[in-house]
């Protein structure tokens, strides 16, 4: 599976996960707004959203995923020193447009 991208990958276990219906398993939909969802992260008191490029194959360690914080959030930990973000918009990845 890993070489396959990750649209793929979701289909699969998408599959396998409603084959086998267990209750401490839940699938997560893929969301193509990711501002609309930072939003929704933030109006519940979450920290961020994680992001991951739709074409690319898994990969250990450092791989095409990436961590945007709320603004509560970066907020609150003004004293970790710089904060920096990135945001997938699509395929491609934008330096901090939520600021």
């Amino acid at each position: 599976m890993r070489p396959h991208p990750l649209t793929v990958r979701k289909l699969k276990l998408g599959t396998m996960l409603r084959k086998y219906n267990h209750p401490a398993l839940r699938y997560s939909e893929s969301f193509i707004n990711g501002a609309k969802l930072l939003e929704q992260a933030q109006a519940h008191g979450l920290e961020g959203i994680v992001s991951k490029r739709r074409d690319a194959p898994y990969r250990s360690g450092d791989g095409d995923w990436i961590k945007v914080k709320t603004a509560a959030w970066r907020d609150a930990n003004t004293d970790r020193g710089d904060l920096r973000e990135e945001v997938v918009i699509e395929r491609g990845y934008l330096d901090n447009p939520l600021r």
